[in-house]
């Protein structure tokens, strides 16, 4: 199966901290950002056909062009000179410095998708956040019907005809927003490499408080990644009645790399389904998948 840092991008370079550290001051934190807008680029292109694996590239090309330094200034920095050094010398050397600095940093991350030929290819960062944007209410969708899926096979395999199924989740989750079931089939075939991070978003997001604009948790990176890995576990292991393969495929899964959740096994909690959702699923008696 596809891991998520051999995908397409080789993150396992990005992520050698000593590497990073030694040559250009790259701090842990800044390579979990880097590591965050790869993740941004997946889940706002999924697949795994050649388009989605360009618009990865130059989605993180993007990004990394933003690190192109535009310090203040000169002006600015000269109240910063040493006592005795020419205020106005000193600020055009840390200026040029900054730029150097910050330079080496971005064309070390574009070097990681094809350089400076794949950003001329590329759209503008504000563009492709906007792209990220617009499949908001997708991920949300698939996240939703993951984790309903999960407390419903543990709570109410028996209670349910047919028991739990992805059919059922789909139904109420898409349902809910008017959308019909084979079109709710046709929209998680798409996104199915990426359910598992989808469904850790909305675990997270319905559990904890402490988040980042960019909706991921706050300095939890890993954690995230954990609870990802927890539901790739659960997606390939469960198999509704009446399927014939398991929830997710390991041939087209954007795996959570061992490298990525180093730390203990994530604890999630499935409470059992709110009554009127139990009753819903009940009533709908949707032929299981």
């Amino acid at each position: 199966m596809p891991s998520f840092l051999n995908s397409d991008c080789p993150l396992r370079e990005i992520l050698s901290r000593s590497h990073c550290d030694v040559a250009l001051g790259v701090h842990e934190e800044f390579v979990d950002i880097a590591v965050t807008n790869w993740l941004l680029a997946l889940l706002t292109y999924p697949g795994i056909d050649s388009g989605s694996v360009r618009n990865r590239r130059e989605f993180f090309a993007a990004w990394a062009s933003t690190l192109f330094f535009e310090p203040s200034r000169a002006d600015d920095l000269a109240g910063l000179a040493p006592q005795g050094a020419d205020p106005l010398a000193f600020a055009q050397f840390a200026v040029e410095e900054l730029k150097q600095h910050e330079r080496a940093k971005a064309e070390f991350f574009l070097s990681s998708v094809g350089g400076m030929k794949t950003l001329a290819n590329a759209n503008s960062f504000e563009h492709y956040c906007s792209e990220f944007d617009k499949h908001a209410e997708t991920r949300r969708r698939i996240g939703e019907t993951m984790t309903l899926l999960r407390a419903a096979s543990i709570h109410h395999n028996r209670g349910l005809r047919g028991g739990a199924s992805l059919s059922k989740a789909l139904d109420f989750v898409f349902g809910a927003d008017g959308i019909n079931l084979p079109d709710a089939m046709k929209t998680w075939t798409a996104w199915r490499p990426v359910a598992h991070f989808c469904a850790a978003y909305t675990y997270l997001w319905n559990t904890r408080i402490t988040w980042k604009d960019g909706g991921f948790p706050d300095g939890e990176l890993g954690h995230f990644f954990q609870t990802a890995l927890d539901f790739e576990r659960w997606g390939l292991s469960f198999t509704s009645l009446r399927a014939k393969s398991a929830l997710l495929s390991v041939d087209q899964l954007w795996s959570v790399d061992d490298g990525l959740a180093q730390l203990p096994n994530a604890i999630t909690k499935f409470g059992p389904l709110p009554p009127k959702t139990l009753d819903t699923l009940i009533k709908r008696r949707v032929p299981p998948r």
